[in-house]
């Protein structure tokens, strides 16, 4: 395989869908990973073990999967999860409440 073919390859197996769930690439050879057995750790937490398709290679290894933050609040929050707003929905909602005390203040204003 050449060094262009195996870029091409790197690039397709790492797209993912929301039908197919993520996909993962070998970090030796680039063929697909499948997960053989996943545990939950905590509710942001997942560990799993990954083995290569290519038999030729035969790779097996780890991937620990965390979730680290909120890009839309749940409307139905568990109080034990806390994870941070990511920066952009944080930059939204300061913008949001910045917007929200300006109306308030011209209201008050013309009162």
């Amino acid at each position: 395989m050449t060094q262009t073919q195996r870029a091409a390859s790197r690039t397709s197996h790492r797209k993912h869908s929301y039908r197919r769930g993520m996909q993962f690439a070998c970090p030796h050879c680039d063929a697909d990973l499948v997960v053989r057995s996943s545990e939950r750790v905590s509710a942001t937490y997942r560990r799993a073990l990954l083995e290569c398709t290519n038999e030729d290679c035969g790779w097996r290894g780890t991937l620990d999967a965390s979730i680290v933050d909120t890009r839309t609040p749940s409307e139905c929050p568990r109080e034990a999860v806390q994870l941070p707003l990511s920066p952009r929905a944080a930059r939204t909602l300061t913008r949001a409440m910045e917007a929200h005390t300006a109306d308030s203040q011209r209201a008050h204003a013309s009162d």
